[in-house]
């Protein structure tokens, strides 16, 4: 596995580019994404209202959990 000299290796950010395209992504993209661990990113995408289930699979809204973000942060 291919390391930068920073110690990102390069499959965790093309994840990162690839999951920043999307509107809905994983709970382990979504974790990577935004820097966070996955039961964090997972809780945080809850109080969003921004997780979706699709069979076994859940989906984050990634606009929706900006929003919230934002909105969480906004003076």
């Amino acid at each position: 596995m291919y390391k930068r000299a920073d110690g990102t290796d390069l499959e965790a950010l093309e994840i990162m580019a690839n999951a920043a395209c999307k509107r809905y992504v994983g709970i382990k993209e979504g974790a990577m994404l935004y820097s966070l661990g996955l039961h964090l990113f997972s809780d945080l995408a809850k109080d969003a209202g921004a997780k979706r289930r699709i069979g076994s699979r859940i989906l984050v809204n990634v606009e929706v959990l900006d929003k919230y973000i934002e909105d969480m942060f906004a003076e």
